[in-house]
């Protein structure tokens, strides 16, 4: 038995290539694009219907004509055609979707992008350094422990700008000031004193002449009455601390290795001195000059005895061998507590680890001789100073 026996007609599903023009099947009908109908085919009254619509795919698998054929398929000229059945055309016009990152599922994984450029380092550094400076005078000198926190930023070259505040305490060491201690005289008075006695002639058988000569014995005594006065000068306090401010450039030649030179402005702290005056005073100097005998004759009642011999210098008698207090000229004392020098600095630093450095710097700055007179303490803030320290960076 078969399905023709029950009156019923299945087409064959094939592939085929339609025809050009309308072509119509009796009994179904086909929608084109254009709704006109395409074909028709007769089909059984029958509610046993096994036609099924032929797959997209499986009428796309193949664009080769088909040569079976089926009775009662014409054309719109009513000539019948070879092609047993047709399918409606696909719209070629539809583009394939794809499937992008926009329209991907949710329950797809996700994928986020990571930034992979290295974060560009801050164009300043700032860290604390401590070390100790050094003078070259042995004698006069102020050395002291340095603490200075710095700033660096970075300019575009190997250049950077450093400010690099420092304070530095320490004590002072002085030599032995010239005419530190002096020693005056003045004279308060001088005394002359005279003796003399006189020694009758005697008469005896000896003497040719009945007046016979006298003797006179003199001594002339001198004094003078003196004060000494002692000045001494030295150095109060030998304390000292600077608070300095210097804006250095700093030139790197690699990694490890850079120089650094610069200005620098110190409000220092001035070694006070003092002029300490002791007086002894209503001293006394004595010179007893003796004279030999003196004969002379007496002519007439209270005749006095010739003038003994005359008076020696008493600057000769008296030598001094220190200066007259009318010399005395007192040292300018220090009045101002505090000042302003400035100088500049030159050296190199070394970078020893990431963060640790070393840093040697020389530095030289002027003095305000209003504020230090003396010329020996001056030689304490004029020298040059070799700096050493070591520095950590807190901030790169």
């Amino acid at each position: 038995m078969s399905a023709t026996s029950f009156g019923l007609e299945f087409p064959i599903l094939s592939p085929v290539r339609p025809a050009p023009g309308k072509v119509k099947l009796p009994g179904t009908t086909i929608p084109r694009n254009d709704n006109e109908t395409l074909a028709t085919l007769p089909i059984a009254d029958t509610d046993h219907s096994l036609v099924q619509p032929p797959a997209p795919e499986v009428a796309l698998a193949s664009n080769a004509p088909f040569n079976a054929s089926l009775p009662g398929i014409t054309n719109n000229d009513g000539d019948a055609t070879d092609m047993p059945y047709a399918v409606p055309p696909q719209d070629t016009s539809k583009k394939k979707i794809q499937l992008t990152d926009t329209n991907k599922s949710i329950l797809d994984e996700t994928v986020y992008a990571v930034n992979t450029s290295k974060k560009k380092p801050l164009p300043f550094s700032a860290g604390f350094k401590l070390g100790f400076t050094r003078g070259f005078d042995p004698v006069w000198n102020a050395n002291k422990w340095v603490l200075a926190p710095y700033l660096e930023y970075q300019l575009p070259s190997n250049f950077s700008v450093m400010f690099q505040p420092a304070f530095l305490i320490g004590k002072a060491k002085t030599g032995t000031f010239s005419n530190a201690d002096q020693v005056f005289y003045r004279i308060r008075n001088t005394t002359f004193d005279s003796i003399a006695y006189i020694s009758r002639g005697k008469i005896d058988s000896s003497v040719i002449t009945p007046n016979p000569p006298d003797t006179v014995f003199r001594t002339y005594r001198y004094g003078q009455v003196y004060d000494s006065i002692h000045v001494g000068y030295k150095v109060t306090n030998t304390q000292q601390w600077d608070a300095e401010l210097p804006v250095m450039v700093k030139y790197k030649v690699n990694k490890t290795f850079a120089f650094i030179a610069g200005v620098s402005a110190t409000y220092s702290s001035v070694l006070r001195t003092k002029e300490e005056i002791t007086r002894y005073e209503g001293l006394m100097k004595q010179y007893e000059d003796i004279h030999a005998p003196q004969t002379f004759f007496v002519t007439v009642q209270g005749q006095e005895p010739p003038p003994g011999p005359p008076r020696k210098d008493v600057n000769t008698l008296f030598p001094y061998n220190t200066a007259p207090f009318s010399n005395y000229q007192p040292r300018q004392i220090t009045e101002t507590n505090n000042f302003w020098r400035y100088g500049f600095m030159i050296g190199a630093s070394a970078t020893i680890k990431e963060r640790l450095m070393v840093e040697l710097l020389l530095h030289k700055s002027g003095v305000d001789v209003n504020s230090v007179p003396d010329k020996q303490l001056q030689r304490i803030y004029t020298q040059p100073y070799l700096r050493l320290m070591l520095g950590y960076k807190l901030i790169k």
